[in-house]
């Protein structure tokens, strides 16, 4: 017991310095973390996906520009299903989704369909149902550019992409410009 007073001196000293090296620490972790959430929000910046942008022809073609690719179409239902054949194709794992995302897209029947009696009610709007990639249909029996816009909007929403930024319609050709 004579040396108690030394070493809790000795420990009392020991404890201060563990103290201020601890409060060094939580510092400099303090710092290291503000830095590392500077690094982070830079490198989202610069590997954030860039649209390269690409000019719509000035005749007023009928198509859509998909991914900064330009495809003209004959007529609307191509816009149609040359963006949902493109997203099938690009996104195979997100098939599913985007089904399920467009289904019932404002009308009580589904619009891709794994089985294409699974498209329509009845057996007369057969003739719609195109095969889109294997193992896939579409109908293709859609007429206004409202609808069209809505079920593409929802499929691209599925894979994370956005209409009017990813996918832009050219819908009416206009002749004489």
């Amino acid at each position: 017991m004579l040396n108690s007073p030394v070493i809790a001196e000795k420990y009392l000293v020991e404890l201060t310095h563990l103290e201020s090296r601890i409060a060094a620490m939580r510092s400099a972790i303090v710092g290291m973390e503000r830095r590392s959430e500077q690094l982070c929000d830079e490198l989202d910046f610069f590997t954030a996906p860039r649209m390269i942008p690409v000019a719509i022809p000035t005749h007023k073609v009928r198509g859509v520009l998909y991914k900064s690719e330009f495809i003209p179409c004959r007529y609307l239902i191509d816009i149609h299903f040359i963006v949902m054949q493109r997203l099938f194709m690009d996104y195979p794992d997100m098939r599913d989704e985007m089904a399920r995302a467009v289904r019932f897209a404002g009308m009580y029947r589904r619009y891709v369909s794994r089985e294409r009696s699974k498209l329509y009610d009845s057996r007369s709007l057969d003739r719609y149902a195109r095969p889109l990639v294997e193992g896939w249909y579409i109908d293709t029996n859609i007429t206004t550019p409202e609808r069209i816009e809505r079920i593409l909007t929802l499929a691209l929403r599925a894979v994370g992409l956005r209409w009017d930024e990813h996918v832009i319609a050219q819908w009416y050709a206009k002749a004489g410009d």
